[in-house]
């Protein structure tokens, strides 16, 4: 149960958001307020994690643009520079945790029927074959037929997905407050849906993310351009710094918001192109965004 104090100031913000009339601070308020009291596994948890720790170096933000970092890390490695995997030198942690993270998106009836073990059995069987040593793995078994065909299996793929859809934050929100006695019809609160996650990449916009103290990855609310110089619809991107490779941009958020909808035309500088006295109109990334009272994107 909420305490009163909490309650009170979250129902004033909820309807502010139903009347339209919100901004990014009313948003982190609720956030951070009601984070402790959210599902653990939400959508609506996440984010508030995210908004309230400075250090990204944890949570489902994290570890979505660290595993690209994991599997985009492996082809440069051993696709793109053609390296052998040494099996007789300790593994470094980041091929220890892609071969988990690629092992997590085998479904347990293929590896059944092709070899005889389930997914949760074949990452036990790898995870036996190491000990952790610092930032390494070393090896404490000698290598069978078993780990070598896991290990195949496992490099034989790359996928990349989108962190979360606009659909499943305004429904974690919505549950989060119904559940939390603070909401009792979410269609008013949904029609407001597009501000909502405006607001919420605008929290998120500019981060960096961190394996120790290195940054390895960063990101930004973008309207890329399309293929004719023309912002195509609101994003949060991720870029990913991979040694012996040029950065790698994922897709985090994607929504269907267009830029003459949402976004303020001092945002659009001109950046040249790959031919040499030839520009386009793109969104500026590295400016600090917020909200406007008409709802749209503004420079602060």
């Amino acid at each position: 149960m909420l305490p009163r104090v909490i309650e009170v100031k979250a129902k004033k913000v909820i309807q502010k958001i139903e009347q339209g009339s919100f901004s990014e601070d009313d948003i982190k308020l609720l956030l951070i307020d009601l984070r402790e009291y959210a599902d653990t596994k939400s959508v609506f948890r996440e984010i508030a994690h995210f908004i309230a720790h400075h250090k990204r170096d944890s949570g489902l933000t994290f570890f979505s643009l660290y595993r690209v970092y994991c599997r985009m890390r492996a082809y440069g490695e051993f696709q793109y520079n053609k390296k052998h995997l040494d099996l007789h030198k300790p593994i470094e942690k980041w091929f220890y945790d892609f071969v988990l993270f690629q092992l997590d998106e085998i479904e347990s009836q293929i590896l059944k029927k092709k070899y005889g073990f389930s997914r949760k059995h074949a990452k036990k069987i790898f995870k036996s074959f190491f000990a952790e040593e610092k930032d390494n793995y070393i090896w404490i078994k000698t290598i069978d037929e078993e780990l070598v065909t896991i290990l195949n299996e496992a490099s034989i793929f790359i996928k990349i997905k989108p962190l979360f859809s606009c659909n499943e934050i305004v429904s974690s929100f919505s549950e989060t407050f119904k559940k939390l006695e603070l909401l009792s019809d979410s269609s008013i609160f949904e029609r407001q849906s597009k501000k909502l996650i405006l607001s919420l990449l605008a929290l998120m916009h500019k981060r960096e993310f961190h394996i120790g103290t290195d940054v390895f990855g960063k990101i930004e609310v973008d309207f890329p351009p399309d293929g004719f110089g023309k912002p195509k619809t609101l994003e949060l991107r991720g870029t990913i710094q991979i040694p012996d490779l040029t950065a790698i941009v994922v897709t985090l958020i994607e929504t269907s918001q267009a830029f003459e909808d949402w976004g303020e035309s001092n945002l659009l500088v001109e950046k040249e192109t790959s031919i040499k006295g030839s520009y386009w109109t793109v969104f500026d990334k590295s400016a600090d965004i917020t909200i406007g009272e008409n709802g749209k994107l503004r420079r602060l």
